[in-house]
Parts: C-alpha cells; structure tokens; sequence
C-alpha cells in the first residue's frame, strides 16, 4: 500500500480549528471522500479524525494520520 501523510496546523483557537477542519474536509470531498473525515473536539483541544462505515473515531494526538494513496489517487471506475 502506498500512503500519504495529512497533517493539520496546530489551531489559534476553535474557530480557526473549524476553519482548518472546513478546509480539510473540502479537501478530502475533491478527493472522492464522501464524509466529513476530519473534526475538532473543542473539550479535548484535539482533531478527531471519522470513520464512516461504523461511526467510530480517533484523536489525532499529532494532528495527522496516514491514508491510503492508492485509493485516494483511484477513479470511480477503479474504486
């Protein structure tokens, strides 16, 4: 598997957090990601990165996580 790095700036504050995660998830929809991949969780002062197939999240202690290149650089066809 090819994979490539996503990482987030480290937010001023929760309104620039959300503008990042607004920004990010645009970014994931152009890349055929059907859901909001990306949130702030105000409480915790953390991204959360969503699972769509079963609802199930993770914090993303440093911001980033891996994705699978190979099916983010696929088509409709291929996928």
């Amino acid at each position: 598997m090819n994979r490539v790095w996503i990482e987030l700036d480290k937010p001023e504050d929760d309104e620039h957090a959300e503008q990042i995660v607004r920004a990010a998830n645009a970014m994931m929809a152009k890349l055929g990601v059907e859901h909001g991949v990306f949130s702030w969780v105000p409480k915790k002062e953390k991204y959360a990165l969503y699972y769509a197939d079963n609802g199930g999240f993770v914090y993303l202690n440093d911001r980033g996580w891996w994705f699978d290149l190979d099916y983010l650089a696929s088509t409709a066809d291929e996928a």
